[in-house]
């Protein structure tokens, strides 16, 4: 800390009181590729589960609006 003026300068590491050591980017990019591997499991379970045999809904298939 040092002092010009009337102004004191501090510092960035004294002014955080601690550091930064890049723990919550590694937090984040764990939790993503966590989410992003769960969700691929559910889509790629779900599409092998189904069977290819239904057919694909038309236009004709859907319920008429209501007047």
């Amino acid at each position: 800390m040092r002092k010009e003026g009337e102004e004191i300068h501090v510092e960035t590491d004294e002014v955080r009181g601690g550091s930064s050591s890049g723990v919550v980017r590694w937090v984040l990019l764990i939790g993503l590729l966590i989410a992003i591997v769960a969700l691929s499991i559910t889509w790629m379970t779900g599409a092998a589960s189904s069977s290819g045999d239904e057919p694909e809904p038309s236009v004709s298939s859907t319920a008429a609006p209501a007047e």
